[in-house]
């Protein structure tokens, strides 16, 4: 089917993909945007995600530019008694905030939207550009219909840096199949009733949200073996710190260090913004997961936490699980009837997120992290340069005194570079060089 043409074919309805939509429409209004996603409803890893998970980030912070995640403050604080940098939506208010916001879209007729459906990537490496126009293609994965599209100015790429949960995201490990494995969507009271231990593996907020409903399912900490491969500095969601906001601390407290990222972490915890699961250990890395006191406190009602590094493989042996770790740590053996739950996946923070250049050429933007977490604040402000770009508004001048180059992307590409989130990253100070570009273009 021949679908005319469109200014940008957004591939990807989760965080990211509305984000941009959103801030692209709030910058031009006119502007006419495709929607593709292989997703039923809006809201991407959200829609495959656990039902008892919810943002660990203040909604404040997440969300869309033109509309408030956490609602109305007044009925916030009347309805709920809450105040508004309290308010974590749950999986259920952020796919209705989605749905809602995509449905505004195409009923305006700025957004054309096309649920399960899949683009191939591979056609980027073959696209021949005349007159700055490009013809992409997708299918219907219900019907495998393809559509095509003329697209005037870029493709938005909000799907291959999207989030990875475990239930999309099997470990990457050789796991023996009769080993009792699942994600947390299938926690539930009768699937760990009969478990003679529960092993959560993982150490990132997955984890600690599996650790957390185990408890409200009613296991006892005693039965809960965490397997951590290193443990991470956790932001506290004390209003003093969320309302700073994470950027902000932590670049101010590098800076103050003259770069030293173990000083900076030393600092943040001596004034309470970051926060360690156990004080004798002390975390190598920081991914921005965000926890409060009453939380952290039933995280550590676990003593049974095993850091032997990363597991390389899982086996059964007689009936009970065996976990085998690298560097000649010795394995876990574990008694029969053990339960394991998968929480190692890598969530917002894998590799395709810090490799890929965001402004890859005239005809490609790729959305990712130009800020730290939460991403939504990157995919704001890559949609209102790209915005300035198209209606010429950008101070190219100074991005050509800075880079030397000419063209506008080249610009672009050379000034705002992904912010490596992978645990061996060390540009902290990335963001901070970002936001200065951002302010003076």
């Amino acid at each position: 089917a021949d679908e005319g043409e469109c200014d940008f074919l957004v591939i990807g309805a989760g965080a990211n993909g509305m984000t941009f939509v959103d801030s692209m429409l709030l910058a031009n209004p006119e502007c006419k945007i495709v929607v593709v996603d292989r997703h039923e409803m809006p809201g991407g890893h959200w829609t495959v995600a656990y039902d008892h998970v919810k943002l660990h980030h203040t909604s404040i912070v997440y969300g869309l530019e033109s509309t408030k995640l956490e609602g109305s403050w007044s009925r916030l604080a009347l309805q709920r008694r809450m105040l508004p940098w309290d308010h974590c939506a749950t999986k259920r208010e952020l796919l209705d905030y989605y749905a809602a916001a995509m449905e505004r879209w195409c009923r305006a007729g700025s957004v054309r939207y096309f649920p399960c459906s899949a683009y191939d990537f591979s056609q980027l490496q073959q696209q021949d550009n005349v007159s700055g126009e490009r013809s992409h293609c997708w299918s219907s994965l219900v019907d495998s219909r393809e559509h095509r599209i003329v697209v005037r100015h870029k493709l938005v790429d909000g799907a291959r840096g999207e989030c990875r949960v475990p239930s999309e995201c099997p470990l990457d490990i050789p796991v023996d199949p009769r080993v009792a494995l699942i994600t947390p969507n299938e926690l539930s009271a009768s699937s760990v009733t009969e478990a003679a231990r529960v092993v959560v593996l993982g150490a990132g907020k997955t984890a600690m949200d599996a650790v957390l409903q185990l408890q409200r399912l009613g296991v006892p900490p005693q039965r809960v073996t965490w397997v951590i491969a290193a443990d991470g500095w956790m932001l506290n969601r004390a209003p003093s710190t969320t309302l700073r906001g994470s950027t902000k601390l932590f670049a101010q407290a590098l800076l103050r260090c003259d770069g030293d990222t173990e000083a900076a972490s030393a600092t943040l915890e001596q004034e309470g913004h970051f926060l360690r699961l156990d004080s004798s250990v002390t975390p190598a890395r920081f991914r921005f997961p965000t926890v409060d006191l009453d939380e952290l406190e039933r995280l550590r009602r676990v003593h049974d936490v095993v850091r032997r590094g990363r597991v390389a493989r899982i086996d059964l042996c007689a009936g009970a699980p065996t976990l085998t770790f690298g560097d000649g740590q010795p394995p876990l053996n574990l008694p029969a009837g053990s339960l394991l739950v998968h929480c190692a996946s890598p969530g917002p923070l894998h590799a395709a997120t810090g490799r890929r250049r965001l402004f890859e050429s005239d005809g490609v933007l790729n959305l990712g992290h130009v800020f730290q977490p939460p991403v939504p604040v990157s995919v704001a402000a890559l949609a209102r340069l790209e915005a300035a770009r198209v209606d010429s508004t950008l101070d190219l001048a100074f991005g050509r005194d800075v880079t030397g180059l000419q063209e506008e992307n080249d610009v672009l590409d050379a000034l705002f570079t992904n912010y490596g989130l992978s645990p061996t990253s060390t540009d902290h100070l990335r963001p901070i060089i970002n936001l200065a570009s951002f302010v003076c273009l």
